[in-house]
């Protein structure tokens, strides 16, 4: 059987939504129009200043705001910056989703957005607290079993990755696996996951969702050698 490599950086990250690493990525819809300001933070420690312009009339479906190269650089350097003021600035359809990433280094970046103008009362957005429908996206890259907690809650589910399979050069991984989080919890308390698959939360209710490796499966000849 061909050796899979898992780069151990990646690997043995834990997923917290409300501290965003490589591994995952939140989503979310600001259905009213309006100059919105925002900030990237680790901790309590605010590393950026950005600004998100929510317009009918905008062509983007999908704002890519890479919070590493926010929290790294003093200018963004591609033409989603639309103007050469300090702070970064993004624009996006009512209609589409601001996605948060984060492309390199360790992370633990949340975000906090407002209306920038002080009168209005829309709700503020917190990636520490999804709900509305915000999406949380992860990918699990190790095999074995997972504990799935909302830390707003308490509610959990257990989560099982897949070992690849010996024909793994050939192998593609299914569609991501939808898991909605209301009031009442998890709607699936026993989540399996093929190799590779992804996780995608849909948060109906408040909801901070942390995955934490609980037992690793590093394949048939470690489990054989357990069992002798």
């Amino acid at each position: 059987m061909s050796k899979v490599f898992i780069d151990p950086e990646l690997a043995h990250i834990g997923l917290d939504s409300g501290a965003l690493t490589l591994l995952g990525a939140v989503a979310h819809r600001f259905e009213t129009p309006g100059e919105y300001r925002g900030t990237v933070r680790r901790g309590s420690a605010i590393e950026r200043v950005f600004y998100l312009s929510v317009d009918k009339e905008s062509p983007v479906a999908a704002a890519d705001i890479d919070l590493a190269a926010l929290a790294g650089t003093q200018t963004q350097p591609d033409d989603r910056c639309c103007c050469p003021e300090k702070e970064p600035r993004f624009s996006v359809n009512p209609r589409g989703y601001a996605v948060f990433r984060v492309s390199s280094g360790p992370g633990g970046y949340s975000i906090n957005l407002r209306r920038a103008d002080p009168d209005e009362k829309t709700p503020v957005f917190n990636s520490t607290r999804l709900e509305g429908g915000a999406v949380f996206s992860a990918r699990i890259l190790r095999p074995g079993y997972y504990s799935v907690t909302n830390g707003l809650t308490e509610a959990r589910a257990e989560l099982s990755v897949a070992y690849p399979p010996e024909a793994f050069s050939g192998y593609r991984p299914p569609e991501p696996l939808r898991v909605e989080v209301t009031g009442r919890g998890f709607n699936q308390q026993r989540i399996a996951l093929n190799p590779a698959q992804g996780l995608i939360f849909d948060c109906h209710a408040p909801a901070r969702i942390v995955i934490a490796l609980e037992k690793a499966d590093d394949g048939p000849r470690a489990r054989d050698n357990t069992a002798e």
